[in-house]
């Protein structure tokens, strides 16, 4: 049921390393700011999976509401995430 999968974004795949590295260390994307944890091995990968490549969820949750899309009928908070592109390996 995932209706807006990949609508989030803010930038392409590939641009996010170069976009992030300066202001990120590899070890500070293994946390995100809710808390949860992020498991992956791949460098690249965590960089262009990392929260700060998406635009805030809340606006794409807004943006679906008003069309007629969705109804919001509960709010999670990610625990773990886990980023493989088949193999998550450094």
């Amino acid at each position: 049921y995932s209706l807006a999968h990949g609508a989030g974004r803010k930038w392409k795949r590939g641009d996010c390393q170069g976009r992030l590295s300066h202001k990120y260390k590899r070890e500070d994307l293994y946390r995100t700011e809710l808390g949860s944890r992020v498991i992956c091995g791949n460098k690249e990968l965590l960089y262009d999976e990392a929260p700060q490549a998406y635009k805030p969820s809340q606006t794409i949750i807004d943006n679906l509401q008003q069309a007629g899309l969705i109804e919001v009928v509960a709010r999670l908070k990610p625990l773990l995430t886990f980023k493989t592109h088949g193999s998550c390996s450094s």
